[in-house]
């Protein structure tokens, strides 16, 4: 059995959040920053979960938050995830503050390749994703092999929207892939002030 979109394309990849909890406290997020633990799914769990997808063709898995590297088994994660057959890709989309020490374990455990968010060159007391915090992780995972590397920049009006071609420059720097990312409407009044139109 395959799973089949609404316009006849076959679906090969899932998204799963293994936790709301994050170490930042990004303006645009509904999630980032939240300390608490929640109700985290087990190991298991989330093995069982993509199992289960795999028997539906799935075979690319993207690990998700929050900040996913906020959890202690994500090395653990990952590797249950790799172990199981059918899967041919995993990612993870992380805000990058954790990765330096975590990229060679993750790789080691099967990790193929990240997203890593970065809004800003530059620390201007509104972004927390920018080139400071989050470089010794890009270039940790560069230098495992974690690539293609993806940095995914929120274009805000008025705060970041002047920085996309000194992006483009800094993503070609090391060898990254840009992803410009529309402001989405969680919270109307920061959508609002913020879209870039």
């Amino acid at each position: 059995m395959k799973l089949i979109d609404p316009a006849g394309r076959e679906i090969k990849n899932l998204r799963i959040s293994v936790t709301q909890r994050c170490n930042l406290d990004c303006i645009y997020c509904h999630r980032e920053g939240e300390k608490s633990h929640g109700n985290e799914m087990s190991i298991d769990r989330i093995i069982n979960i993509v199992e289960s997808a795999a028997e539906l063709g799935i075979n690319e898995i993207k690990i998700t938050g929050g900040e996913p590297l906020m959890r202690d088994d994500i090395v653990d994660i990952v590797e249950g995830i790799s172990s199981v057959d059918g899967i041919g890709e995993i990612s993870m989309t992380t805000n990058g503050t954790l990765l330096k020490n975590l990229a060679k374990p993750l790789k080691d455990a099967g990790l193929n390749r990240v997203n890593i968010g970065c809004d800003s060159l530059h620390s201007n007391g509104i972004i927390e994703k920018n080139r400071d915090v989050i470089l010794p992780g890009l270039i940790s995972a560069r230098n495992v092999g974690l690539t293609p590397i993806k940095i995914n920049m929120v274009v805000l009006r008025g705060i970041n929207d002047h920085e996309i071609w000194n992006m483009i420059e800094f993503a070609k720097k090391y060898k990254a892939v840009l992803q410009l990312i529309e402001l989405i409407p969680l919270r109307r009044s920061i959508y609002n002030k913020y879209k870039f139109s």
